[in-house]
C-alpha cells in the first residue's frame, strides 16, 4: 500500500558510536582568578521562563561569568538600583513589566541620577526590523535573537569585557 500524497514517512535508525573519552581537568573546577586578573563581568538578565533561565545559567557557567537571573523587568529595574553590572540582557516579553518598559525606566533613571548607562542588549526572539527599531527607541543598544547562537553572545562578552569600566 502506497501513502497518500504529502502524508511524509517516518524512518528510524540505530547506530552504536564509542564515548568520547573524558579529560581529566574537564570536570575540575574553573580556575580562581590571579589577583592580576581583572574581575569577571557581571552580566543581570531577566528572563521570565525556567527552562531560558536554566540554559542562561548554564551557558553563563561556561563562561566563568558573574550571572544574576531575575524573572521579570520590574526585578531587573529593582536589581539595577542596588547593583552595579557590566551588562544587561533583558526579555522583551514578560509579566509584571515588559522588557521595553523596564529599558525606558532604567534609562530614565540613569540620566535622572547621572549613573554611567549600562548596556542592554534585548534577548527575544522578536527581531523584526520593528521590532529592534522599537526596542532601540526604548534605549537598548543591541539586540541578541532567541534561540541564542553562542558566538553572537560570545562577540557581546567580549566587546562588554573591553570597554567595561572597573568598579
Amino acid at each position: 500500500m502506497r501513502p497518500a500524497e504529502g502524508a511524509g514517512a517516518v524512518f528510524w535508525f540505530r547506530f552504536t558510536a564509542p564515548r568520547a573519552p573524558v579529560e581529566a581537568d574537564a570536570e575540575a573546577a574553573p580556575p580562581a582568578p590571579t589577583p592580576d586578573a581583572p574581575p569577571a563581568l557581571r552580566v543581570l538578565a531577566a528572563e521570565d521562563h525556567p527552562a531560558n533561565r536554566k540554559l542562561l545559567a548554564l551557558l553563563f557557567q561556561s563562561f566563568g561569568l558573574d550571572l544574576a537571573l531575575v524573572e521579570n523587568g520590574r526585578n531587573a529595574v529593582d536589581a539595577l538600583r542596588a547593583d552595579r553590572f557590566d551588562l544587561v540582557l533583558m526579555d522583551a516579553m514578560m509579566p509584571v513589566m515588559d522588557g521595553v518598559e523596564a529599558v525606558r525606566l532604567i534609562r530614565a533613571e540613569e540620566a535622572a541620577e547621572g549613573r554611567p548607562r549600562t548596556p542592554i542588549h534585548m534577548l527575544t526572539a522578536n527581531v523584526f526590523e520593528d521590532d529592534v527599531a522599537r526596542y532601540r527607541a526604548a534605549g537598548a543598544d543591541g539586540v541578541l535573537g532567541k534561540p541564542i547562537q553562542i558566538g553572537a553572545l560570545q562577540a557581546l562578552l567580549e566587546q562588554t569585557a573591553a570597554s567595561a569600566v572597573p568598579a
